[in-house]
């Protein structure tokens, strides 16, 4: 998948800026460098995971900055949502890539009062 062409698409769909790319890091031998790169849409900034090229350092800032904005948007037309705990962001940002990584998204993050714990709706 080109996650570069469906970030700009979901940014034209939704009306925002067209997100920019830069290099954050390079790091290794001038003959093996690993890149990390960074993308900002509407002032919010995506960092990508390390690559040993610039294009899929690129793919991989605009594949998470998809899925945070996706789930985001999907969050915000949806009033029942709670989001994890402060303390507890980071699992929250954990689950959130790792359901992206098989194509999917978190639709819902709500508080059980039953059994007293947090449900994931994943789509």
């Amino acid at each position: 998948m080109n996650y570069k062409n469906i970030l700009q698409e979901y940014c034209q769909k939704q009306r925002k800026i067209f997100p920019s790319y830069r290099i954050k890091q390079q790091i290794g031998p001038p003959h093996r460098p690993h890149f990390q790169v960074e993308v900002v849409v509407n002032g919010n900034v995506y960092l990508g995971e390390l690559c040993q090229t610039k294009k899929d350092a690129e793919q991989s800032a605009a594949k998470r900055a998809y899925a945070e904005l996706t789930v985001r948007a999907s969050t915000e037309q949806t009033p029942d949502l709670l989001h994890l705990p402060t303390e507890h962001a980071d699992i929250e940002q954990f689950f959130s890539q790792l359901v992206s990584l098989y194509g999917g998204f978190i639709r819902k993050i709500r508080y059980d009062r039953d059994s007293e714990c947090y449900r994931l709706d994943i789509k």
